[in-house]
């Protein structure tokens, strides 16, 4: 999060079980712009965005639902194209600009955010902000 009303700028965790923002690290200045930029692979022009979600998928999670099925892996991308459909209907009701990219700086969310190599990786990001990208 960078500006959000009511949040502090800084890197954050989803907590699933508890319905949560989890504080992983604060962030000050332009450091959340830069932040954004290196975690979208070099993306200058979103910058702006007031908020990064990062979709990250845990492969054990989605492989145990469909064990032994080819198309396992090909669930969890269709299921990062969903929320992030999702993600732009709600940012066209709020008048807000979305985006949504594959180009990922997956090495670098992997490691800020402590998932496990092999096991769990960034799959897609998606944004926004008060202005159109």
């Amino acid at each position: 999060m960078r500006a959000v009303e009511g949040v502090e700028p800084g890197l954050y965790h989803y907590a699933v079980d508890a319905h949560e923002l989890e504080l992983l690290e604060p962030l000050h200045g332009e450091e959340a712009a830069d932040l954004v930029v290196a975690l979208t692979a070099g993306q200058e022009h979103f910058r702006s965005a007031q908020v990064l979600f990062l979709l990250t998928a845990s492969f054990a999670r989605n492989f145990w639902k469909y064990q032994a099925h080819a198309k396992a892996y090909r669930v969890l991308l269709f299921d990062a194209a969903h929320l992030s459909q999702t993600l732009y209907l709600v940012c066209a009701d709020l008048g807000l600009g979305a985006f949504v990219s594959a180009a990922v700086n997956e090495h670098d969310i992997d490691r800020r955010l402590g998932l496990a190599t092999f096991t769990e990786a960034a799959i897609l990001v998606c944004g926004c902000a008060s202005d159109p990208f």
